[in-house]
């Protein structure tokens, strides 16, 4: 049963937070403590700059080239962009990771993905996991683990 929870909780932390829906695709930022998604226009160059380096298909690596977790766990991930700060909030994106080594078949089928995790650690973020969807930005306090 310890591995079954966790593997449930992800699932479901994945699946209630709007992505899974369609790999690939944009969905805006909905979090409990974000004010608002933000127009990506209006931010300083370096920030549009970093949140446009990421895309759909790119590893966790590639990522954090750029951008940096804002602590948590899960395949459903907020990042922020490092040193800068926009009316006194991160800027943020949301972005849902595929695990390594899960195959695409199996991360479209949420019941069989969650049987999958159920049967993989998933203990560790790999830096192989790859970009699946990519929320809109959102100005935010972070969290604090």
């Amino acid at each position: 049963m310890k591995t079954v929870l966790p593997a449930i909780c992800i699932f479901l932390s994945v699946a209630l937070s709007g992505f899974g829906e369609a790999p690939g695709a944009t969905a805006p930022a909905k979090d409990k403590d974000s004010e608002s998604t933000v127009d990506i226009e209006s931010l300083p160059r370096q920030v549009r700059q970093a949140l446009e380096k990421v895309h759909v298909g790119m590893t966790r690596k590639e990522v954090e080239k750029s951008m940096r977790a804002d602590g948590g766990w899960g395949y459903g991930e907020r990042y922020y962009v490092p040193g800068f700060v926009v009316k006194s909030k991160l800027v943020m994106i949301k972005i849902a990771f595929q695990p390594a080594g899960m195959p695409d078949a199996i991360y479209a089928n949420g019941l069989v993905r969650v049987e999958w995790m159920q049967n993989h650690d998933l203990s560790v973020r790999w830096s192989d996991d790859v970009v699946r969807q990519i929320g809109e930005p959102f100005l935010s306090g972070g969290a604090i683990d």
